[in-house]
């Protein structure tokens, strides 16, 4: 025993293989253990599904879906509307809370106020 342990520091590797007999019996007694372990998974979830009525999930129940088609009708009418609203909403003057005074800009005078004020640099906060 001493011999083996000075030899394996000169050598660098070791000198004698593996104990091949106990690599097999660990791969068997694994493997009997996995298939052990699937028979008892399978007998307990046959016992399972014995012992349960056969149960719908409640989600699973039938729910009509809504009368009609959803589709909008005029599609390219109601896109245009929303355009028309969302122009007027950028180029036209609008009080947003007249107690505040608080209004709404065309977006052109926005800019013009924006860059005749300046903005706000970090050596101004």
């Amino acid at each position: 025993m001493k011999a083996d342990d000075e030899k394996r520091g000169t050598e660098g590797y070791e000198t004698r293989d593996t104990m091949f007999g106990y690599l097999l019996l660990w791969g068997v007694g694994l493997t009997i253990l996995v298939v052990a372990g699937h028979f008892v998974a399978r007998g307990l979830l046959r016992q399972f599904l014995r012992g349960t009525p056969d149960m719908r999930h409640p989600l699973a129940e039938f729910r009509p879906g809504p009368e009609g088609p959803l589709l909008q009708g005029e599609n390219r009418a109601q896109y245009e509307a929303y355009r028309e609203e969302m122009r007027r909403a950028t180029s036209e003057y609008a009080w947003i809370d007249t107690t505040e005074g608080i209004v709404r800009l065309p977006q052109e005078r926005a800019f013009e106020l924006a860059l005749e004020r300046g903005f706000e640099t970090r050596e101004e906060r």
